[in-house]
């Protein structure tokens, strides 16, 4: 079988590190792709936006304005000298037949009289479709002051192309109205065709529309159904004291600057058969009116329209840079993961490799007592060992052995159980002296084996602790343990107790101190981990699973408790465990 080189190994070892250098390195590149992706995808919206929106603002207009030469084709178009009743009559039918929008007119007048033609009043009785006098409205007589018109001069004497002016509107705070001036003309005898500057004022056709329903219901609607939630509307009359007519937006808010404008209010009496209505009225004859293409009409009013966002630029914005923030997040994301999986695989290499060290380092615990018990007891066997002081140093040696041997056994079950969560813990009201010269009596032989002394300082009266004393007292024995292995040929081993007037309460402190040489600094934020073994126990050839500060840790906080390590190089370590006091002893 071919043996793999040990170049292979390493390659192996380190593919995940390889692998997220160069996913950090696709990472940028990835971003950049996307900046730039999401910037064209930001413009396009915005363009498409910009698109939909002067077609929506086209749409709109063209539905009201549609209406409205609707209602001047049927209403105000008829001549002054038709009949009086059965003409309008037939065009209202006409106009009536088919149109939802019956609601938008309030009411329809005609005026006549006078030099302004305004001074007498009728209103259409729609159910007996005649006219019926009345008295001009209040609301009315600003407006039949300013009403006037004036025939153009005319040289040559011709028809108005394309027929008389459009309507003009009526407007005030209380009135939203449109009238068109009804005109008898002179006629060209030689021509055959209407005389425009000798056309004369007999009267006004006036409309009113429904203020409330314009605002309430139709403009709501109409801009609803074009322009949805997302856009601010506003109507307003042209001119230098411009009146807002309709408006979705707040009362502060600026609207000079609109992403779209339209033209409302734009009749265009040329052509209002377009409209469904009758051919353009006016006398007979006259020229072409396609010859003279009226120029193309202005709206009274102006529809100007913008996104909630302040403009659809701003609105495309806000989308471009959420876009890029959940786009970002998400390759930080990506990041941490990698990240985290970079961690997760060098602990898990590295734990790893403690557990390796672990195994290796219980088999070496393993043997040594083994061969040692093994060999005493192939002596005792053999009958080589015959005096009674040979026996006893036998039997105190097999019995050393063993002990090593047991609390292996205990602090790897111990372990294991705290790792499944099925240790169980004890509590009750013990006396820390109690046990602290229990711990003492159990290191006995491993304290004098290695020629250590203790100096104690534990006062009497000490408080009770709510501890598992068995539990307790394996944790003391364990850093007894642990001093003695590396305390300097001195055998110096300081063990004391105090307590402690805390924020949380009373608390009892018991604290192992040795002069060895100390923990380095890059092994002490490790020491507490499981199989974790440091530099200088590996180098010296300490005995030691790298368990026993682990199972500590994890015992002092089952008790509610805490372990602190203060070391410095070459001068020692000092072990303290912490617990909360229950009362005094």
């Amino acid at each position: 079988m071919r043996k793999l080189p040990l170049n292979f190994v390493w390659n192996r070892s380190h593919l995940p590190l390889l692998l997220g250098c160069a996913l950090a390195l696709l990472l940028p590149a990835l971003a950049l792709v996307q900046y730039r992706w999401i910037s064209q995808l930001s413009m396009a919206e915005e363009e498409r936006l910009d698109r939909q929106l002067k077609e929506a603002v086209t749409l709109f207009t063209r539905e009201f304005n549609a209406e409205l030469n609707r209602i001047n084709a049927f209403l105000l178009a008829p001549r002054a000298n038709s009949p009086d009743g059965g003409e309008f009559a037939l065009r209202y039918r006409r106009w009536a037949t088919n149109n939802n929008q019956l609601p938008l007119l309030k009411a329809i007048y005609r005026s006549s009289g006078g030099e302004r033609a305004t001074n007498s009043l009728e209103a259409y009785n729609v159910e007996k479709g005649s006219w019926e006098p009345l008295e001009w409205p209040q609301a009315f007589q600003k407006l039949r002051d300013q009403a006037e018109w004036r025939p153009p001069p005319d040289n040559p004497p011709t028809r108005p192309p394309g027929g008389p002016r459009p309507p003009r509107d009526w407007f005030t705070k209380d009135v939203l109205a449109a009238a068109a001036p009804r005109l008898s003309f002179e006629t060209d005898t030689e021509l055959g065709s209407p005389i425009w500057s000798q056309a004369v004022l007999q009267g006004w056709t006036i409309v009113e529309f429904d203020r409330d329903y314009l605002q309430s219901q139709y403009f709501p609607e109409l801009a609803k159904r074009y322009f949805g939630e997302d856009y601010f509307v506003r109507i307003a009359t042209r001119g230098a004291q411009s009146s807002i007519v309709f408006q979705t937006s707040p009362d502060g808010e600026d609207m000079n600057v609109a992403d779209a404008t339209g033209s409302l209010f734009d009749i265009r009496p040329e052509n209002p058969s377009r409209f469904g209505g009758p051919p353009p009225f006016g006398p007979p004859g006259g020229r072409n009116p396609s010859a003279n293409p009226p120029p193309e009409p202005r709206g009274r009013w102006a529809v100007s329209v913008r996104h909630k966002a302040g403009s659809i630029a701003q609105a495309a914005s806000a989308v471009r840079n959420r876009n890029l923030l959940i786009s970002f997040a998400i390759l930080l994301l990506m990041a941490g993961t990698m990240g985290l999986l970079s961690t997760t695989s060098r602990r898990s290499q590295r734990l790893a490799h403690q557990q390796m060290e672990f195994v290796a380092s219980v088999s070496h615990e393993l043997r040594t007592p083994l061969a040692v018990i093994r060999s005493a007891g192939d002596n005792l066997a053999d009958g080589l060992v015959v005096s009674e002081g040979q026996v006893r140093r036998y039997g105190s040696l097999i019995r050393n052995e063993g002990r090593r041997l047991s609390e292996m056994v205990e602090q790897i079950m111990s372990f294991a159980g705290l790792e499944k969560g099925n240790e169980k813990f004890e509590f009750t009201a013990v006396d820390v002296n109690t046990i602290i010269q229990r711990a003492l009596a159990s290191c006995e032989p491993t304290l004098k084996d290695r020629g250590c002394r203790v100096e104690m300082q534990v006062p009497e009266g000490l408080p009770h602790v709510l501890a598992d004393p068995n539990s307790l007292a394996h944790c003391l024995q364990n850093l007894l343990t642990n001093a003695a292995k590396y305390a300097n040929e001195s055998g110096w081993i300081g063990l004391s107790a105090r307590t402690l007037e805390t924020s949380k309460g009373r608390q009892l402190e018991i604290s192992v101190e040795d002069r060895g040489p100390g923990i380095d600094s890059a092994d002490l934020p490790h020491i507490f981990e499981p199989f974790y073994r440091g530099r200088r126990a590996v180098e010296d050839q300490i005995h030691g699973t790298g368990l026993g500060l682990s199972l500590v840790k994890r015992i002092m906080e089952a008790h509610s408790g805490g372990i602190e390590v203060k070391s410095v190089s070459g001068k020692g370590s000092i072990f303290t465990l912490k617990l909360p006091a229950t009362q005094a002893g």
